[in-house]
């Protein structure tokens, strides 16, 4: 009994409960925070995001905003806004600006969504049930392995999920009390929600199920504060859609579009099941779907109303990402807590006898002590030599231009601007100039030159006195094996060369090589020439735009 009375009195503490999550998710989420190694694809590109807001910040550009934008992605081409929302890169902004540009910065900024996160789920688990099943479906998601992972990189997952949970807290209260003011700030957060991460549509599925299983659609459409909420909504979301649209190439093509070749068909019985494996195999731990079978059992038994709003989030999410033709096992982690109370709701049962509910709470712990042991023997993903590697560039570049042909472009472009503390260098890549395409490799293809007179001549417009290769071609076109070979001769003095550590793969796509099978080389461009001049042109097929720029004496 003293057990039992010590364990309810930990979780039954709202604040008490919350701050052991908030330490739970810090002790899982922020290993090897001041690792500059730790990366993962397309994590590079939200760090630059972050850094350009934070310039922006700084310079205030209000006279002209598009054309400063330009600017700095011709002089660090590594930003995705426009492919990507721009919210929490702002956060990543702010967080820059207070303590600096570095990768921790950036990942605290990340883990204030992932604390507002499990604020807002213990709320609403908490209003479904009680605080026990609140405290322990919180802890059972933030320890899952395949959420947990995310907080290692700057990736938008968790932040979107955060703000997801907070939109779906303040849905369930509108309906239960009909405050205005909670349709406006679920309204508010689904907005937000967007503006951090595009799966947020999936919400408008939630919200109009919900309203639906409730029986309160007509309600909600009669009350004329309510189309004051839509409005605000509309308002919020109507540009991040025009945004979209107008960047967007390659996330029409991928979501709505008709996606790759190879794809499946949408009304497929294997399109339908991608999502039941991703969930059996990458989402849930055993133990965690063992008790979701109990929990589910416990809520047909119990005849729990309570699990209305879990069932209708997990049917809106599984239905929502079954028809994109996206299918990447990032996408729909909306479900994972909303499974995992379904773990905890046996709880929620009547009149549970002492030693059950006892040994309930072991069964739990340890599942969580189990999936937080998991999170600590997987590796974050790294690769060691970038940062070094754009230091050197820096140090010894004595013209503006630096050229880089690397698979990981983007930290090493994103760490050039961490040590270019006065802006005065430029980022040329291979992936822009030499060709470029969407994505992977072959996919929008164009290549843009063809001979060593070409890379020469844009080396000498371009006043490039540095250039940076993997020793690898990775994009297997013939231009980046004549810049490589170019760059043994004469004309090119070889001044480091750095070898790569690494557990990752250049790609995921078959036959790609292992980053930690290759080295960095650092070249002298011996006959560089000190000004810009001519015009550059850059290709951005995943937005569907060119990037213009001129150069003249003395820029």
């Amino acid at each position: 009994m003293q057990v039992l009375t010590r364990v309810q009195r930990l979780v039954h503490s709202r604040w008490g409960a919350i701050s052991i999550l908030v330490l739970l998710a810090a002790l899982l989420m922020l290993r090897g925070l001041g690792d500059n190694s730790i990366g993962y694809p397309d994590a590079d590109r939200i760090l630059m995001d972050g850094v350009f807001l934070a310039d922006t910040m700084r310079d205030m550009p209000f006279s002209d905003p598009w054309g400063y934008a330009q600017a700095y992605f011709v002089q660090y081409p590594g930003l995705s806004i426009g492919y990507r929302p721009p919210f929490f890169p702002a956060v990543e902004g702010l967080f820059n600006l207070v303590f600096g540009i570095n990768m921790w910065s950036s990942r605290l900024a990340l883990f204030l969504f992932v604390m507002v996160g499990i604020y807002y789920w213990y709320r609403l688990a908490e209003s479904l049930a009680d605080k026990t099943v609140a405290f322990w479906s919180s802890a059972l998601w933030i320890s899952t392995p395949f959420l947990a992972q995310w907080g290692w990189y700057t990736m938008a997952e968790l932040a979107v999920l955060s703000m997801a949970l907070a939109a779906i807290y303040y849905l369930h209260q509108w309906i239960a009390t009909g405050r205005l003011s909670d349709a406006f700030l679920m309204a508010l957060f689904i907005g937000v929600a967007g503006w951090t991460k595009q799966t947020a549509a999936f919400l408008a599925l939630v919200v109009l199920a919900y309203l639906l299983a409730q029986g309160r659609l007509l309600w909600a459409l009669k009350r004329p504060g309510h189309w004051g909420a839509f409005a605000l909504l509309v308002v919020i979301t109507v540009p991040l859609a025009a945004i979209t649209l107008a960047f967007g190439d390659q996330n029409v093509h991928q979501s709505v579009g008709q996606g790759d070749i190879g794809s499946v068909s949408r009304w497929s019985f294997e399109n339908w099941g991608i999502h039941i494996g991703t969930l059996t195999h990458m989402h849930l731990t055993l133990p965690v779907m063992a008790a979701c079978l109990l929990g589910v059992a416990s809520a047909i038994y119990g005849k729990l109303r309570l699990a209305v709003l879990p069932v209708v989030a997990i049917l809106s999410v599984f239905v929502f990402f079954s028809m994109l033709m996206g299918k990447n096992p990032r996408y729909p982690i909306f479900w994972i807590p909303f499974w995992c109370f379904f773990a905890a709701l046996p709880f929620a049962l009547p009149r549970m006898k002492d030693a059950v509910r006892i040994a309930f709470h072991i069964a739990l712990a340890s599942i969580v002590v189990f999936q937080a042991y998991s999170v600590f023997e997987k590796k974050p993903a790294f690769v060691t030599g970038y940062d070094k590697a754009a230091q050197i560039a820096v140090r010894e570049a004595d013209t503006p231009g630096i050229f880089v042909d690397a698979f990981n472009n983007g930290y090493f472009t994103y760490f050039t601007r961490q040590a270019d503390k006065g802006r005065s260098h430029y980022v040329f890549r291979g992936d822009k100039l030499l060709s470029s395409s969407s994505i992977s490799t072959q996919h929008w293809l164009e290549v843009h030159m063809e001979s060593e007179e070409d890379i020469l001549k844009a080396f000498d417009e371009l006043a490039v006195s540095v250039i940076v290769v993997e020793s690898i071609n990775y994009a297997e076109v013939q231009v980046h094996d004549v810049l490589r070979k170019m760059l043994e001769g004469p004309n090119f003095e070889r001044i480091a060369t750095i070898d790569i550590e690494s557990n990752r793969r250049m790609s995921s796509v078959t036959g790609m090589p292992w980053f930690e099978d290759q080295q960095l080389f650092i070249y002298r461009y011996l006959n560089a020439k000190s000004e810009m001049s001519g015009e550059i042109t850059l290709r951005l097929p995943v937005v569907g735009q060119d990037v213009s720029k001129s150069f003249e004496k003395n820029d």
